[in-house]
């Protein structure tokens, strides 16, 4: 899974996190992402990277919160341009 976050504010989005979750809001573990607890400048973007479990749900989302820019769920597009 690839997810492009970008923080379009003029504050600090501090302790970014992802977390990967069934759409009946259940947590899907274990995911390795490229990275975690990121801090996003204002206008910067970033590609965070997953690695699912091969058991994990058919339609996934994603929920992507943060220490002070709340959160925000994100369902994936199956084979989206890269």
């Amino acid at each position: 899974m690839r997810v492009e976050l970008q923080n379009p504010s003029a504050a600090l989005a501090f302790q970014v996190s992802a977390a990967v979750r069934t759409n009946k809001g259940e947590l899907i573990a274990p995911v390795i992402w490229s990275d975690n607890w990121i801090e996003l400048v204002p206008g910067e973007k970033r590609v965070l990277t997953a690695l699912l479990p091969e058991s994990g749900a058919d339609a996934p989302m994603v929920e992507i919160g943060s220490w002070n820019a709340g959160s925000q769920h994100v369902t994936p597009s199956v084979g989206a341009a890269q």
